[in-house]
C-alpha cells in the first residue's frame, strides 16, 4: 500500500530562499520559464534541491503524491510533471493528482479532505506538506480535526526557508522504512 504526500509548491518546494539562486534570477530564468512551457506569471523554476530529495526518499519509501498548489490551476500535469523532473524528482503522481480548486467555496483543508473522502484507502495514510501563506487554516488544529483530518500528519514549513531536517526527520515517521 502506497501513502500520499500532498505537496503545495510556493513555500516547500520554492520556499523564499530559492529566489537567491542564479537559475532564479539571472537573465536565463525567464528563458528556462518559456522553455519549461511555465505560465507567464511564473517567472522561477529551480526548485529547492534539499527539498526534493527530501521527497525522493519519501517516494522510495512508497509515496505517491498529489498536488495541492494552486500551480496546477495554471498548468497541466505534463507541464508540471516535467518541472519536477527537471528538478531532480523521481516520485510518481497519483493518477488523481490535484485537488479540486473549482470549488472556491472549499479551503485547502477542505479540499484535501474532499479527496481524501474520494480516496478512503489513504484515510490515515498521508501527510500534508504546506505553509501558512497558502493555507492559513492548516495552522488551526482544532479546526483541522473539524474537517476531520489528523493535525500531527500536517507540516507547515517556513516560507523562506522550506522544509527543515527536524520536520523532514518527523515526517519520516509516518512512512515504513
Amino acid at each position: 500500500m502506497s501513502y500520499i504526500v500532498f505537496i503545495d509548491f510556493d513555500g516547500p518546494l520554492f520556499p523564499k530562499r530559492t529566489f537567491l539562486m542564479n537559475e532564479n534570477k539571472n537573465i536565463f530564468q525567464s528563458q528556462k520559464c518559456k522553455e519549461l512551457k511555465l505560465h507567464p506569471y511564473i517567472t522561477y523554476w529551480k526548485m529547492d534541491q534539499m527539498a526534493v530529495g527530501m521527497l525522493n526518499n519519501f517516494a522510495e519509501r512508497g509515496a505517491k503524491f498529489v498536488l495541492s498548489t494552486s500551480w496546477s490551476q495554471l498548468h497541466d500535469l505534463p507541464t508540471l510533471e516535467n518541472l519536477l523532473k527537471v528538478n531532480g524528482f523521481n516520485g510518481e503522481i497519483h493518477k488523481d493528482w490535484h485537488l479540486d480548486f473549482n470549488q472556491e467555496d472549499l479551503n485547502r483543508s477542505q479540499q484535501i479532505k474532499k479527496w481524501l473522502d474520494s480516496h478512503p484507502e489513504y484515510n490515515q495514510k498521508y501527510i500534508m506538506i504546506d505553509d501558512v501563506v497558502s493555507a492559513p487554516e492548516i495552522a488551526k488544529p482544532d479546526l483541522m480535526k473539524m474537517y476531520g483530518l489528523d493535525p500531527s500528519r500536517i507540516f507547515l514549513v517556513d516560507e523562506n526557508n522550506g522544509i527543515l531536517m527536524k520536520q523532514y526527520h518527523d515526517m519520516l515517521k509516518f512512512f515504513p522504512s
